[in-house]
């Protein structure tokens, strides 16, 4: 493996994997095009970056509204997870809170190309509108869906 060359602000650096020095990174962008995501180390007064190419997770769809739900009764939607990547990725699961819950239908490992479905289930305990968020945990990204339901007596 090459050994990263790290430059100030104004360039980019090139290294076969990221080195984080115990200091927190910041997902700072992706680029689709080249199907690469770029990790920024931020330091007071100096950004130091490295790119790899790795997997590219996407969800579809990226919100899901279940309208008006009865308290005591539940409603369903179906999403998708996949990988548009050069390389392989690890599914974890995802993580909700309120009235949601949800559940993958995917492998540990998700390879190039290939998808896999989750359905994300809402029930409603108070009456009025809910709005959160449905997080994905995969090895390169959290992405998330936008929930929205209102719970009706």
């Amino acid at each position: 493996m090459a050994p990263c060359t790290f430059r100030p602000v104004k360039g980019f650096g090139n290294c076969s994997e990221p080195r984080i020095a115990g200091i927190a990174f910041v997902n700072f962008a992706r680029y689709a095009q080249g199907m690469k995501k770029t990790l920024a180390l931020v330091l007071p007064s100096l950004i130091l970056m490295s790119s790899t190419a790795l997997a590219w997770v996407q969800v579809t769809p990226q919100s899901l509204d279940y309208g008006a739900v009865r308290l005591g009764m539940s409603s369903s939607r179906w999403f998708t997870v996949q990988n548009w990547g050069p390389q392989a990725t690890r599914v974890f699961g995802c993580s909700t809170f309120g009235s949601f819950w949800c559940q993958l239908q995917c492998p540990f490992i998700l390879g190039p190309g290939q998808w896999c479905n989750g359905i994300i289930h809402y029930s409603p305990r108070t009456e009025g509108n809910e709005f959160q968020n449905a997080q994905i945990q995969t090895q390169d990204g959290f992405p998330t869906v936008f929930l929205r339901g209102t719970g009706i007596r």
